[in-house]
């Protein structure tokens, strides 16, 4: 390819925390993912990923903010990075344990209620993230994420009062709002609601839609 491939980067003076948190979620989850295989690997994942989120929390702001010329308009950061401030914390709370991710995700309160999961907005993995905090281990602290994570999924499933999505006759889940990109769209709500499912499965617990007994075990039924 032709095209400049420039490098650009965040610091405290031109801050990014949410490509800062997005990195910290992928390492943390990667280090889950080797600590059974390769502990000191995995140990070394983890630091950075501390390390990063540090960095995310400390220095707040947007990376489109900072490099708004370069990244906008194709790439801004339209969901702002109090998401990715969450799901970072969320994967750091799972690989840890700690208490102090518990409260930073608390201290940042409700957030969007959306009905996509992508690039930009991670509001719906990081719920379903925190969900397993209420479901798995029982921690009613977590449930209003429990909750979020349920709305989001109605909205997904079909046949459902509060459902917003649209699908082709074929079954398949379409985003007219971004016609151009509709799979990336369909097969990350897939992996969201295939993991609600297999944790819903695990303790015998199922999605409210408005009142309605939809459980998620439908979702991975359910053509998408």
């Amino acid at each position: 390819m032709d095209t400049p491939h420039t490098v650009y980067s965040v610091s405290p003076s031109n801050p990014g925390s949410d490509v800062a948190a997005e990195t910290a979620a992928a390492l943390a989850a990667a280090s889950m993912v080797f600590k059974e295989v390769d502990s000191a690997y995995s140990l070394l994942l983890l630091a950075t990923a501390k390390n990063v989120m540090q960095f995310a929390i400390q220095y707040r702001g947007s990376y489109s903010d900072s490099l708004s010329s370069s990244v906008c308009p194709f790439y801004c950061s339209y969901s702002g990075y109090k998401d990715e401030l969450m799901w970072g914390a969320a994967w750091l709370l799972k690989a840890t344990d700690d208490s102090n991710y518990k409260n930073f995700i608390q201290s940042l309160g409700g957030g969007d209620h959306p009905d996509i999961f992508n690039w930009d907005n991670k509001y719906a993995g990081a719920y379903v993230l925190l969900s397993q905090q209420a479901l798995v281990n029982n921690d009613n602290t977590f449930d209003q994420y429990k909750q979020e994570a349920e709305s989001f999924i109605c909205k997904i499933l079909p046949n459902t009062p509060s459902s917003s999505t649209s699908y082709t006759p074929g079954g398949l889940m379409y985003n007219y709002n971004l016609p151009q990109s509709n799979l990336q769209h369909v097969m990350a709500i897939t992996f969201l609601l295939t993991t609600y499912a297999k944790t819903i499965r695990g303790c015998t617990a199922a999605a409210m839609a408005d009142g309605e007994r939809a459980t998620v075990y439908d979702s991975v039924e359910t053509p998408v």
